[in-house]
């Protein structure tokens, strides 16, 4: 996982992410089995329009695993870091959304901890949490 820096938030983007937050988990709660769907803001699904920032943002590589290029031998996605079934408030709030590939994205959100490591982390850096052993491909965590 390589440390990224996460652009300013657009400004259409942080007026209107509560309330659509609050739209989603108004219909989570009145329907458990709700299907998510990404809101339009100007004839256009949010999704699409922060998708470019997102890829920005990691120079294209999946947030989690490093993929790179996102869009060969998966298909590029945005991932809730706080999974929206369990934190739906934050379904669209710009910290949780990060650049992942399928096979990141269909992670089980059960194993979901605050502890998990963000990219965009203040003071994140592989190497303070990893080792990496180039030789043979083994990856451990530092014991400091």
């Amino acid at each position: 996982m390589r440390a990224s820096q996460r652009p300013e938030c657009p400004d259409w983007f942080d007026e209107n992410w509560e309330v659509w937050g609050r739209e989603f988990a108004n219909r989570i709660s009145e329907k458990s089995q709700y299907l998510f769907n990404w809101k339009q803001f100007q004839g256009e699904r949010v999704n699409h329009r922060l998708m470019p920032l997102l890829c920005q943002m990691t120079d294209e590589h999946c947030a989690y695993c490093d993929w790179f290029p996102t869009e060969v031998g998966t298909d590029r996605t945005i991932d809730h870091f706080r999974p929206k079934a369990s934190f739906p408030l934050e379904t669209y709030h710009w910290p949780n959304l990060y650049l992942c590939c399928r096979t990141c994205q269909e992670k089980d959100d059960k194993s979901f901890t605050d502890e998990l490591l963000r990219p965009d982390e203040v003071g994140y850096s592989f190497e303070r949490f990893f080792i990496y052993t180039y030789r043979n491909g083994e990856l451990q965590p530092n014991p400091q």
